[in-house]
């Protein structure tokens, strides 16, 4: 299975966000429920007749624990829209203590080009009909670079904005995050292949943090990080069948068990943590095909 590179020409998110680097989206991502890094090439599988594509259609994540101050939530449940260029358009997501809602919209060469996700804050039991944060992020793409504006706004009328900037080479490919309002930057370096092999994090053009990945046969097998270590394994067909985190400075260790379909098609993730807060939860997804119009 080739490992895809988030590329500017396709208009996809930059590599930090997708790996679940940034602390923002580490944010929106919890709150919307989404596996640690599932990637959108998970979400849809394209039929080879073109015609028809399939996409996860909903997901359900269920803490099988009864540690409730660790989590504040016990279960949530995900449904995600697609159109009919089998992009994914809206995603809705309800727990036992919030719900929120994330819309994209793509121009007309299929370019994400905004996203808006509101945030319900549920915690009592009554379900809440205003949000109590909405974030709005623009994306901008011209001279090889992208420009992601973040606007957040609250309930109690705070607001403020922030705006990134990410710079792609000749390839498409992603080779330095600038984070606004700060000295900081992240660098990218890749292999022959396009694989990204190491990330350096910068503040004030001084490397203060690097972070390794490690491939075999265009497969990511290790990551090696200031504060973390991760290893992979796969199937025979490139579906990734666990994966090993070792949190140094939580002094914590994460498993992650994947199955899958005939087809390929993600099933189920379960995830348990050892130390503290103990950390176990099963996501099983539900598949559905689509219809395309795709040219």
């Amino acid at each position: 299975m080739e490992k895809k590179q988030r590329n500017f020409l396709n208009g996809l998110f930059p590599a930090s966000v997708m790996r679940c680097k940034a602390l923002f989206m580490m944010t929106i991502l919890s709150l919307l429920g989404l596996s640690g890094c599932l990637e959108e090439e998970q979400y849809i599988k394209e039929d080879e007749s073109e015609s028809t594509c399939f996409a996860i259609v909903q997901f359900t994540r269920e803490y099988m624990t009864n540690d409730t101050d660790a989590y504040n939530s016990s279960y949530t449940i995900t449904n995600n829209t697609y159109d009919a260029s089998c992009q994914l358009i809206q995603t809705h997501v309800t727990g036992d203590i919030y719900h929120t809602i994330l819309n994209k919209t793509y121009n007309e060469s299929g370019v994400l080009v905004f996203e808006s996700t509101l945030y319900f804050d549920d915690y009592g039991g009554s379900r809440s009909d205003e949000p109590t944060y909405i974030w709005n992020t623009t994306y901008v793409y011209e001279n090889g670079s992208l420009t992601e504006t973040r606007y957040l706004s609250t309930e109690w009328g705070e607001s403020s904005e922030s705006i990134n900037r990410h710079f792609y080479n000749e390839e498409g490919l992603l080779i330095r995050t600038t984070i606004a309002d700060t000295n900081l930057s992240y660098v990218y370096a890749y292999d022959a292949d396009g694989n990204m092999v190491r990330e350096d994090a910068e503040d004030g053009g001084n490397v203060t943090e690097t972070t390794l990945y490690a491939y075999e046969n265009g497969l990511m097998m290790n990551i090696t990080a200031p504060t973390y270590d991760i290893s992979y394994t796969y199937d025979q067909e490139g579906n990734e069948q666990t994966q090993t985190k070792i949190q140094r400075n939580y002094d914590s260790i994460m498993h992650r068990n994947s199955t899958y379909d005939e087809q390929g098609h993600l099933l189920s993730i379960e995830e348990t943590t050892e130390g503290e807060p103990p950390w176990v939860y099963i996501e099983t997804f539900t598949w559905e095909a689509i219809d395309t119009e795709m040219e």
